[in-house]
């Protein structure tokens, strides 16, 4: 887990730091998906706990339905490792929705 900016999908000039779980690299950059504490009870959304990356300690959803690229420069701090239950099972989501490789939005 590290935090790094992330733009909005209704206005990609906007965005904020956000925290975001790594899945692997995409050649140079990383392959991330963005976390949420909001509970929407969703096939998009992968409960993957709680941990150092949330100040309070709410559980977190990773949004599988769009994949992030991130250049390692652009991480601005790490949050946490997840362990590796929590990791295979957000990697498994993942594949299953959008097949291996892994397709991503080019933000990087």
């Amino acid at each position: 887990m590290v935090w790094t900016y992330v733009s909005y999908e209704d206005d990609p000039s906007q965005g904020k730091d956000r925290p975001v779980a790594v899945s692997g690299w995409d050649g140079p950059v990383l392959g991330v998906v963005q976390l949420t504490s909001q509970d929407k009870d969703r096939n998009d959304y992968v409960p993957i706990g709680t941990g150092a990356w949330a100040r309070e300690r709410r559980p977190s959803f990773a949004k599988i339905d769009r994949i992030l690229r991130v250049k390692p420069g652009d991480v601005r701090r790490e949050g946490a490792v997840l362990d590796k239950g929590r990791f295979e099972n957000l990697v498994g989501e993942l594949r299953a929705m959008h097949g291996w490789p892994l397709d991503t939005t080019d933000d990087a």
